[in-house]
């Protein structure tokens, strides 16, 4: 047991020297959130640009507030990424081990943890991510935290776990936009247990995370005019979901005539509010229009989600993107779909394109692990909910957008439903062979 998680710890110390080394722990993204931290020490206001420029409402709400805040406390008692790193390496390793104890709380006779080991290898995304300045690993602490309480709140009726539960889902919240929805299934889980436990304090913070996004939207529309979570979903919509699909439909010279009307039309409105409520009303428009094809393009999308071996992950890391290089994958599956994907990995070195087809193959079996979890009877239905929501409401959230990072955050929930099927497997192997 000590081996694994001292091999664990050494493959991130080992990467964290090299970023050291490299100097490579920014992004695109982590701009952003470094300069949201600044302007909050400096202008006491989350804005995710150079206040000295033009200001432009978006910037207000794109970046929730709470890794900001973590990078200008480490900014402040030790003034060096290193610590940033290593924070981040724990958040990691946490993650694992919750892993190992939500594994336990289903299984608890689980089998050695070696079994996980050839997953946690070709999974390089989670000790690299662990050394960029990118909000992946603490919000896949977050949802790892509430995977395991909300397994503890199943088998022991506990509302101090509920409690607990309820803070970390407001915690994921202010740190990644995709989960402000998640008060959905919250709410309709907790109505459940106050009904079948007929204990109607339960029902207590069923609503508290809906008061939060309420209150969170509402702080928006006082600093921007338009009541909303985060300008990212609207950005990600035009951006990402419609360009990309009228660039399937139409080819990419007409998608970007579209898109950059669509682009100028928002620019030319009024005020944001009404300019974003254009936004929406064409994007959705065009998504109406091309329904079907929408359809096909985020479940591609999905399946993206979960094979994407993180080729752009891996270039950036190691220092191997050319200057103007495109994303990859993203880009070439938005211009000619898997063909385009396939002809782009093919103009890889052998040594990557090694790499990749393995990681690849490891995320497909991942996937093919948590499909077979619905046949798993050890476990009950809720049991299986409990496991796997997180896990779908990510990955249909991100929708046509499915790339490597976007799967971080649920990769431990994922190696869980990879072991419990293959235990599953082995026991039908062993009732065939005794038939």
């Amino acid at each position: 047991m000590k081996i694994f998680w001292w091999g664990l710890f050494l493959i991130h110390v080992a990467a964290g020297l090299y970023q050291i080394q490299a100097e490579g722990w920014r992004m695109a993204d982590s701009q952003e959130y470094l300069t949201v931290a600044e302007n909050v020490l400096e202008h006491q206001t989350c804005y995710s640009a150079d206040m000295a420029g033009n200001v432009r409402m978006h910037h207000y709400s794109k970046r929730p507030p709470l890794y900001p805040f973590f990078l200008l406390l480490c900014q402040l008692l030790f003034g060096s990424p290193f610590f940033i790193c290593l924070c981040q390496i724990g958040a990691s390793m946490g993650s694992i081990w919750l892993a190992w104890k939500i594994w336990g709380l289903l299984r608890p006779q689980r089998p050695n943890k070696r079994l996980l080991l050839p997953f946690l290898l070709l999974y390089p995304a989670q000790w690299m991510y662990s050394q960029l300045i990118m909000t992946e690993i603490m919000f896949q602490f977050w949802v790892l935290s509430m995977a395991y309480l909300l397994l503890l709140i199943h088998l022991r009726q506990s509302y101090v776990h509920l409690w607990m539960y309820t803070a970390v889902l407001i915690l994921s919240m202010l740190t990644k936009p995709v989960m402000y929805l998640f008060w959905v299934p919250h709410l309709i889980l907790l109505v459940f247990w106050a009904i079948k436990w007929k204990k109607i304090y339960v029902l207590l913070p069923a609503f508290l995370p809906l008061l939060f996004v309420v209150g969170f939207s509402s702080w928006n529309q006082e600093r921007t005019g338009h009541f909303h979570y985060s300008s990212i979903q609207n950005l990600s919509l035009l951006q990402y979901t419609t360009h990309n699909l009228l660039t399937q439909v139409y080819g990419a010279d007409s998608a970007l005539v579209l898109s950059d009307s669509i682009h100028y039309a928002v620019l030319d409105a009024e005020d944001y509010a009404s300019g974003q409520q254009l936004l929406q009303t064409s994007c959705v428009g065009h998504i109406s229009d091309h329904l079907f094809q929408y359809s096909l393009f985020h479940a591609k999308g999905m399946i993206n989600f979960f094979l994407d071996p993180g080729r752009f992950d891996l270039y950036h890391f190691w220092g191997l993107m050319e200057p103007g290089e495109e994303p990859g994958f993203l880009a070439a599956f938005s211009k000619n779909g898997y063909q385009g994907m396939w002809q782009y990995l093919q103009k890889q070195a052998f040594f990557w394109l090694l790499l990749l087809l393995l990681i690849a193959l490891m995320n497909g079996l991942k996937l093919l692990g948590l499909i077979l979890v619905a046949w798993n009877r050890h476990l009950s239905w809720i049991q299986k909910f409990l496991l796997t929501v997180f896990i779908l409401y990510i990955g249909t959230l991100t929708g046509t957008s499915g790339a490597s990072r976007f799967a971080i955050p649920v990769f431990p929930l994922l190696l869980v439903c990879t072991a419990l099927s293959i235990e599953q497997i082995k026991e039908w192997k062993k009732r065939l062979q005794s038939s």
